[in-house]
């Protein structure tokens, strides 16, 4: 019950003041949560309150409340965008998780989290522990990509990739997302990825394709066949690493593609990639086999 509920007698004939009106009233407002926080610091500087933090799910598919295969996958991608946005050596000892779920559409109330207090050689005060710090983070950068493309700051090719696989699985569910974040400062904070941030996301995330025509030379390390198109993989050289050549015809794999013989291919290669990076691909694509004996295409580099 809030603190509203509990003393709503006193309340009866008050008027509150409309700047108020958006406080949240659950564990407290933010005004009570922050006027207790600057009491408790006149008499220990490392004083700070619990974090409070929640995931709303909302839409159609979640009308009903219930935690399905979409909301797992949700909030499993939730979990990492919130580990990437860390420094990666503090990945791993993020400890968090929910032990509830609200109706209502789907929330997903985090358990509460405390701040980093300063040693007792430092300066005292409390600051945001890692995990709150990786909750704002993704709070300013869903906030930015509900703005608009424009607005959206730098970030870590992980980051964009978590970020990227988040729309993705919301846009499955058709759904939004709403993050709640009561701070340990007694601050809050309120964010959305709604059907507009999805398509923002998409314009952010488009791919631009850049190609070549090239030669690839090496010796026929794997085959692999379908009806129509076989890939291949090429060793070049003593290297280790295969290059793997995609839209070879059937017929010709099985006919003039052959073994412990030096291959020389003409390819079309397609490099995509975001304008983070984050989705970089590089396809190599069958145009013909090259003879040995036969000049190089005009404007074709080599690899080998």
């Amino acid at each position: 019950m809030s603190i509203r509920d509990q003393f709503a007698h006193y309340l009866a004939d008050y008027q509150p003041n409309p700047a108020l009106d958006e406080v949240e009233n659950e564990p407290a407002s933010a005004y009570l949560r922050r006027a207790t926080l600057d009491g408790l610091r006149k008499f220990d500087p490392n004083a700070y309150l619990h974090g409070f933090a929640s995931f709303r799910l909302f839409g159609e598919h979640f009308k009903s409340g219930l935690f399905d295969a979409h909301a797992a996958d949700i909030y499993s991608l939730i979990d990492r965008e919130i580990r990437a946005a860390v420094p990666a050596e503090l990945s791993k000892d993020l400890n968090f998780g929910f032990r509830a779920i609200q109706q209502g559409s789907v929330v997903l109330p985090l358990e509460p989290f405390g701040a980093a207090v300063a040693d007792e050689d430092e300066l005292p005060g409390a600051l945001p522990s890692p995990l709150e710090s990786a909750l704002v983070r993704i709070s300013d950068i869903h906030d930015a990509v509900e703005a608009g493309p424009d607005h959206l700051d730098t970030m870590t090719a992980e980051l964009a990739k978590r970020l990227r696989l988040l729309i993705e699985s919301l846009d499955r569910a058709d759904a939004g997302l709403e993050i709640m974040l009561s701070r340990t400062d007694g601050s809050e904070r309120r964010s959305s990825l709604t059907r507009r941030g999805r398509e923002n996301g998409r314009r952010i995330f488009a791919r631009k394709v850049e190609t070549k025509t090239e030669i690839m030379a090496g010796v026929l390390t794997a085959v692999e066949i379908d009806d129509e198109f076989a890939k291949i993989e090429i060793r070049p050289g003593k290297r280790k690493k295969t290059i793997s050549i995609a839209r070879v015809p059937s017929d010709l794999a099985k006919r003039d593609i052959k073994w412990d013989v030096p291959l020389r291919i003409l390819v079309r290669t397609e490099q995509s990639s975001d304008r983070f990076e984050a989705q970089k691909h590089v396809e190599h694509q069958f145009i013909r086999l090259v003879g040995h004996d036969e000049p190089l295409p005009l404007e074709v580099g080599t690899s080998s």
